[in-house]
């Protein structure tokens, strides 16, 4: 949930888009239309067709109550939907009313044309075939008694009512078959929609996938950098280079950036339903906060009205990004000029534990550190042994900062820095000053005092010399 906590001027918005759930229904009840007037039609059809031809007849009959069959079906399925309706959104009960009389209408409708092709669902022998006293009845005793004239029309007489009987058994027969097909026919539209809804849940799956692995490397080269820090939380670093110079985004510690596209497609929804309401700036916000959530942390307030700014200078991340190879006391120092201190900054950089860092922001640890060991000595030797195979010298691999867990949001980051298992010598440097150790050591093991300090951090960062106002604009495309 969004709370405007920071000022925001509102432009008039767009129409409410209509509800999937009720766009849906009406489909259906168009179609259910359309089925009732091919079955008007089909009656009509069916009356042109003379009694000499009963085969005829007979198929067009049953097509009718197939159909019927289907109409009822849907109709029932539709009157269920629609009591569910106003769990699914907000509907007024006039509304609700109107769209119950519409469908009360056609079931009416479909009930009149359809009776004298409904059968009884309680049918008996005697329904289907007819009375039994209306058989021939021949006491067998008085046979004998009869001529061969007699004889011969009581056979006829047994003859035409077995054909009457076969008539109708036949009739049956194809009746049944006919309620097999509408089952079956219905079967193959749940089928095909509930296929539909699959593929409609993978492709969703798919996109939230891909979704939180981009928003999850914004988020931690967002922090880590101080992206929102660099010009304030203006978006300055989403603006693509132009001829006139090399944009934020294009630094080279920002070079390790993804999910430039995530943020295009939220800006281009949200345009289409809110015409410049929310910044690209308001955006990264929310992606960073729902970036958390996704990937296991807890979720916070995010206050909203921030304003874009239409300025990236590449040099200005360079200077205000601290280098991997900073120590306590320059993180401090760096993060200090924003006003946020040190516990923040520990807090902070507990982002860590989601994303990936480039080989040549730590390659000074692994290769020619010093004359004696060549290697760290504060970084553990399997893991030094295990990042040297990854980054040979001057390799442009990518390695997670939090092996084994750089897609889940929790505190093993502080784990490996107290195992001595930290990637960058920046976030290492944490273990080695007993303030910042001590900091390191609470939030390891308690992820609830981790979490709940880090939402507090970001709020407070996301705060940081932010356009407000008439200051700054509201970006319609967040590249340029």
């Amino acid at each position: 949930m969004v709370y405007p906590l920071l000022p925001i001027t509102y432009q008039p918005r767009a129409a409410a888009a209509p509800s999937p759930a009720l766009d849906q229904w009406m489909k259906r009840f168009e179609e259910a239309e359309k089925l009732v007037a091919d079955v008007v039609q089909k009656i009509a059809e069916r009356e042109s067709v003379s009694p000499s031809l009963p085969q005829e007849l007979q198929r067009r009959t049953a097509e009718i109550r197939r159909k019927v069959a289907i109409l009822e079906t849907r109709l029932d399925m539709m009157q269920e939907d629609l009591s569910q309706l106003p769990n699914k959104q907000r509907i007024s009960l006039k509304e609700l009313n109107k769209l119950a009389a519409k469908l009360s209408a056609l079931s009416s409708k479909v009930k009149e044309v359809g009776l004298p092709f409904t059968r009884n669902r309680n049918s008996n022998r005697s329904d289907l075939l007819g009375p039994e006293d209306n058989h021939a009845k021949v006491d067998v005793r008085s046979i004998a008694e009869m001529g061969n004239r007699e004889i011969i029309e009581l056979q006829k007489k047994v003859i035409k009512e077995q054909d009457h009987e076969l008539d109708q058994l036949e009739e049956t027969i194809v009746s049944t078959k006919h309620i097999a097909l509408t089952i079956n026919e219905e079967l193959d539209l749940h089928t095909r929609l509930i296929d539909d809804l699959d593929e409609r849940t993978e492709e969703t799956s798919n996109q939230l996938q891909i979704l939180n692995a981009l928003i999850s490397c914004l988020l931690a080269r967002e922090i880590k950098a101080m992206e929102l820090v660099a010009a304030g939380c203006d978006a300055s670093v989403l603006l693509d280079s132009t001829a006139n110079g090399t944009a934020e985004k294009d630094a080279m510690p920002n070079k390790s950036l993804r999910g430039f596209e995530v943020v295009d497609s939220a800006k281009q929804r949200l345009e289409s339903a809110c015409k410049g309401v929310v910044s690209c700036a308001d955006i990264l916000a929310f992606a960073a906060r729902d970036s958390v959530v996704l990937t296991g942390g807890s979720p916070y307030r995010v206050p909203a009205g921030r304003r874009d700014g239409n300025t990236s200078v590449a040099a200005d991340a360079l200077a205000s990004l601290p280098p991997p190879t900073a120590d306590v006391a320059k993180l401090t120092q760096m993060f200090a000029k924003y006003g946020l201190s040190q516990d923040e900054m520990v807090t902070l950089s507990g982002a860590h534990t989601i994303g990936v860092t480039h080989c040549s922001s730590f390659s000074s640890r692994l290769y020619g550190y010093n004359s004696s060991t060549g290697q760290d000595p504060a970084l553990n030797a399997a893991m030094a042994t295990r990042l040297a195979r990854t980054c040979p010298p001057g390799s442009a691999n990518t390695v997670a900062m939090d092996a084994g867990s750089e897609n889940t949001f929790d505190t093993s980051y502080y784990q490996n820095l107290l195992a001595d298992r930290g990637v960058l010598a920046s976030d290492q440097t944490l273990t080695a000053d007993n303030a910042t150790a001590a900091l390191v050591g609470q939030n390891a093991y308690n992820m609830y005092l981790f979490s709940t300090r880090f939402g507090q951090a970001m709020v407070k960062m996301g705060a940081i010399q932010v356009l407000t106002g008439t200051n700054g604009q509201i970006r319609t495309n967040c590249r340029v």
